[in-house]
């Protein structure tokens, strides 16, 4: 069996899986710093006058980011409010409010570094950085990049500032844990950016009184995760099974699962750790086990040396039936269009796509009353219907085998002469409104002449 051939077995029978993406995706890509490069690049904008030891001890393994960046903040905020170092981010020096708190000049600084150093329209073309090509080929990037866009997984959620993911797919972004918990998020066609965003500086997470505010909600975070996650695979995608962003991530899941065998058993068996190891390994799907303070959790690794066949995998053979953004807005206007009366004035057939654009322009007075994933050409009766015999139609009724018959489409069949097909089944099934919106008041009053006509006193037997 070919590694592809196993990664598509491991889905098999499963729901769409949803991607949670760490910053090893953005350094493939886009050669963005890790948390310790990018509180380097921090420092360096302060000068020789403030060396790194000042914050760290370069002894102490592994180095406490948080607190890196915690120290760091009082004296890029001096900087920033008793210097014109800063001048090329806020402009003007009345637009250094622009920083508020005590960690907003920390975090500006941040977010323009990063924003500096990231070129997305280049990648988007094939042009990446060249220590993005120092372990990988041009091509192998553009294709993972055009499978990756092809991917239909519900949701994404992401520890990374950037913006890739949101420019390869396009989906409604929710910023920040607060937006996440607060909002009336669907669970499809959405990306979670937990740690915040890099253009909206102030919601990052980066410092330890960061860290601290937001481990103290964690709890409420971990729970909407796991809803989110209660029937669909969880691939983690540019994490280590050493980053301390993963594992508080399981730690919390596995919390709230408590002492739940069924369900642990059932979420152990939906995790897939994308492991990319540098070299010719052998691409495989193994077991694991993580250890988090004393609990050991069971998931499944994947080995892998480029991303290609996983793409593939879930661009191709894992995928919902429709896109998760059209997905998205039926979820978000069908009980708004259904709870409303005011807005349901017609009922109508057309394809998915003019649906959405029509409502999503907000002409959103129009019922969408079905869902399928036929052509519209074959809904209802369409034309093999009007070269039906009298006695097929009949038949048809008789058998139940009219269920899907288009309602009007049936009327208009009737008043065309032929005598003595069942009406009154039809007629029951279509409101008055719907009925006045789509008969021509001529073919109503043929039409109460024919019905009267098939009254029960009228009817003679054949």
């Amino acid at each position: 069996m070919s590694f592809r051939e196993e990664l598509k077995s491991a889905f098999k029978d499963q729901n769409p899986p949803y991607l949670f993406v760490g910053s090893g995706f953005s350094k493939r890509y886009l050669a963005s710093p890790s948390w310790g490069e990018l509180l380097e690049m921090i420092r360096a904008t302060l000068g020789d006058l403030y060396p790194q030891e000042k914050y760290i001890d370069p002894k102490v393994t592994p180095p406490d980011l948080p607190g890196y960046a915690e120290k760091m903040a009082d004296d890029v905020k001096n900087e920033w409010w008793n210097s014109d170092r800063y001048s090329s981010i806020y402009g003007d020096k009345a637009n250094r409010k622009i920083a508020a708190g005590d960690y907003g000049p920390l975090k500006q600084v941040a977010c323009h570094v990063l924003s500096q150093d990231l070129s997305f329209p280049d990648i988007l073309n094939g042009d990446f950085p060249e220590t993005a090509l120092k372990y990988e080929t041009q091509k192998v990037l553009s294709d993972e990049l055009e499978l990756f866009q092809k991917i239909n997984s519900p949701c994404l959620i992401t520890t990374n500032y950037d913006s890739l993911i949101e420019k390869l797919l396009k989906y409604d972004v929710f910023v920040g844990q607060d937006d996440l918990i607060l909002s009336h998020t669907q669970g499809v066609g959405e990306i979670y950016k937990i740690h915040g965003d890099i253009n909206v500086p102030n919601s990052i997470v980066l410092t330890k009184s960061d860290y601290d505010r937001f481990k103290a909600h964690d709890k409420y975070l971990h729970a909407k995760i796991l809803t989110i996650f209660a029937e669909n695979p969880i691939v983690f995608l540019g994490y280590s099974l050493s980053d301390k962003n993963i594992q508080e991530i399981i730690r919390g899941i596995v919390d709230c699962i408590g002492g739940n065998q069924e369900k642990y058993n059932s979420f152990s068996s939906r995790m897939y750790i994308v492991d990319r190891p540098r070299g010719d390994s052998r691409p495989r799907i193994e077991s694991c086990e993580i250890s988090l303070d004393g609990i050991i959790f069971k998931a499944r690794k994947v080995y892998l040396n480029n991303y290609l066949d996983l793409f593939d995998v879930l661009a191709n053979d894992v995928k919902l039936q429709v896109p998760a953004k059209t997905m998205k807005f039926f979820v978000e206007n069908l009980y708004d269009t259904f709870s409303n009366p005011q807005r349901l004035s017609s009922i109508f057939l057309r394809p998915i796509d003019e649906i959405v654009e029509e409502v999503s322009s907000g002409n959103g007075d129009k019922l969408i009353a079905g869902l399928t994933f036929s052509p519209p050409g074959n809904v209802g009766m369409g034309l093999g219907f009007q070269r039906m015999g009298v006695d097929v139609v009949r038949e048809r009724f008789m058998s139940g085998q009219d269920t899907a018959w288009n309602v009007n489409d049936y009327i208009g069949y009737f008043l065309k002469g032929k005598k003595w097909l069942p009406i009154h089944r039809y007629l029951s099934r279509i409101s008055l409104q719907d009925f006045n919106s789509n008969i021509p008041a001529k073919e109503c009053n043929s039409l109460s002449v024919k019905v009267k006509e098939i009254a029960p006193e009228n009817i003679k037997s054949a």
